[in-house]
């Protein structure tokens, strides 16, 4: 079992300064773009939100397989590149 397991479910339609709204999970789902993720801060994502996505990112790359000799490097996943070989 994992943290994220027992992470409550991130919501969509909480309003803010509401119970629910510093208890739960907010992310609005228009954060995610195809090539990176951006929320306005407390607007669209709030706190929980904010620790939802580390902790799924975290579970994410926890079991990635590390083929090529991909590696995290300073909190980034990078791979290694190879040398070329001329023949």
């Amino acid at each position: 079992m994992t943290a994220l397991d027992t992470f409550p479910k991130p919501r969509t339609g909480l309003a803010p300064n509401t119970a629910d709204f510093e208890r739960l999970p907010y992310i609005k789902p228009t954060g995610f773009r195809e090539y990176d993720a951006r929320w306005l801060y407390p607007q669209e994502i709030n706190l929980m939100g904010m620790q939802a996505i580390g902790l799924g990112a975290c579970d994410s790359l926890a079991g990635a397989p590390r083929e090529n000799g991909a590696e995290a490097i300073d909190g980034y996943l990078r791979s290694k590149v190879l040398p070329a070989k001329f023949t």
